[in-house]
């Protein structure tokens, strides 16, 4: 073997470590030399599609060893339900609260014609749906990730140049889902495809037939974002019953926790108001001092939860079928 084959293996050697270490000594040779044998004559590093497919195999390797295998097929449901609610928030913010003339006495600086640099954001969650429609999935994921940068701008640039953005109560869920939203499957069926910009179209139509807001985000931004938190989890929890019942996997089950986070962050509003009415302390929008930190408070509190729970239902499955050996270690059912 050449100088240049042997620095190659080791690099890839390097990229096994992603595997579970049993996995590696079963079946690392074999992976290294199928690498190999593909490598171009003048290659000296992995191909970015190369560490790509190395680093998505061991995932699923690790997945399927602590007995999550659906797990990944629950990430692409859940990243086409968080893209589709994504386009569906950012058409809503536009059309109903960017679009029409905006009083002078309501913003501090106007981004003509839109009201704010919340239009920037929600034009470019648009422009993902539109992608899901028509580009490749790996297009579609960087469109997504355009989006995603254009929401995360918003605050610092508002601060520096003084236009207007929308409250961080839009901002934070629309990032949950746009976090979500990257993994968007390699292979998407057409009603995957077509679901973002068929139900972003349609949210942008009836939201501009029925009229402008007339005021900022604060007048109408909670119960949006409750209506998108209960829209959310009654259509995952139902295409959840229906994969289990037709398929008798659990895809749309994984697909439920992973949205317990945009979900939670959508509600942060009502549930605010929940804590405040259990604790006697002054809820949000009391125009008390510590009604932002009580949002701050929650949101912590649910960021933590949601995002504690897949870990906490794969350590569970794990034990059960530990304890249970007749159960089969992917599925979890019985081999009887």
């Amino acid at each position: 073997m050449s100088g240049r084959q042997d620095r190659l293996e080791r690099h890839y050697r390097r990229l096994l470590l992603a595997y579970p270490a049993a996995y590696r000594v079963e079946r690392g040779d074999e992976i290294v030399g199928t690498y190999l044998e593909a490598a171009g004559s003048d290659q000296r590093l992995p191909s970015v599609a190369d560490a790509t497919d190395v680093l998505r195999g061991g995932m699923r390797q690790h997945l399927r060893a602590n007995r999550a295998a659906g797990l990944a097929a629950g990430a692409s449901v859940a990243a086409t339900f968080a893209l589709t609610a994504a386009v569906v928030l950012a058409a809503v913010w536009l059309a109903y609260i960017e679009l029409p003339p905006a009083p002078s006495w309501l913003v501090t600086r106007q981004v003509s014609p839109f009201w704010s640099l919340g239009a920037v954001v929600w034009i470019a969650w648009l422009g993902a749906g539109l992608a899901a429609l028509a580009l490749p999935a790996r297009l579609t994921r960087w469109v997504v990730l355009a989006a995603l940068a254009a929401t995360v701008a918003a605050e610092p640039v508002a601060a520096l140049s003084g236009y207007d953005r929308p409250p961080l109560l839009v901002l934070v869920p629309q990032l949950a889902l746009g976090m979500l939203a990257l993994g968007w499957p390699t292979r998407p069926t057409w009603t995957s495809r077509m679901a973002p910009a068929i139900a972003g179209t349609a949210a942008l139509l009836f939201t501009v037939r029925i009229g402008g807001a007339g005021h900022y985000y604060r007048g109408i931004d909670s119960e949006v974002l409750a209506v998108g938190a209960i829209v959310l989890l009654a259509g995952s929890l139902l295409l959840a019953g229906f994969s289990r019942a037709l398929h008798g996997d659990n895809r749309g089950l994984w697909a439920v926790l992973l949205l317990l986070l945009p979900i939670g962050l959508l509600a942060i509003d009502p549930l605010a108001g929940v804590v405040s009415e259990v604790t006697g302390q002054a809820g949000p929008y009391g125009n008390q001092p510590n009604e932002w930190p009580m949002l701050a408070g929650v949101t912590v509190v649910v960021t933590i939860l949601a995002t504690g729970a897949v870990p906490l239902v794969i350590g569970l499955r794990a034990r059960l079928i530990r304890q249970r050996p007749g159960l089969c270690p992917t599925c979890g059912k019985s081999r009887t």
